[in-house]
């Protein structure tokens, strides 16, 4: 399969076409520019979890829509969304707990002290409240957004 490109969409509205605008649209989570949506079926036993991924060419931004039953290599997907949605790719979810609990050691590795607490690759937003968040830059034609 390949990659779709809707004429004029900006990143937000692409997302927001996969998953709010659909009627069978129940939960979204993005993980960078991988974009995991639940899809409710006809009945609870028929849902499914879609990944798309999302990508920008000459400005315009598209998307590679997948399923579970592909076996998509991205391990994103929220881990609690698997104890809802009917299994098919038994060897995907367990790529996908697996993640998780790498990522979990990861942050408790972190929560010790380091030498150098900064992450480069992080960049600070403020948020109206005059905090300061750290999220994670996309990339589009190349300049990091």
């Amino acid at each position: 399969m390949g990659t779709f490109y809707p004429i004029g969409m900006s990143r937000r509205e692409l997302i927001d076409s996969l998953s709010v605008d659909r009627k069978d649209y129940r939960k979204r989570y993005c993980s960078g520019n991988t974009l995991w949506v639940w899809h409710e079926g006809q009945g609870n036993t028929d849902d499914w979890i879609g990944c798309y991924l999302l990508t920008c060419y000459r400005g315009e931004w598209g998307y590679k829509p997948m399923d579970e039953s592909v076996h998509p290599f991205y391990y994103s997907c929220p881990k609690s969304w698997l104890e809802s949605v009917p299994a098919v790719c038994l060897e995907w979810r367990e790529g996908v707990i697996a993640h998780w609990e790498r990522k979990a050691e990861r942050r408790r590795a972190k929560s010790r002290p380091m030498s150098n607490p900064r992450n480069s690759r992080l960049k600070a937003t403020a948020l109206p409240s005059g905090r300061k968040s750290r999220k994670k830059p996309y990339y589009c034609n190349g300049v990091m957004r």
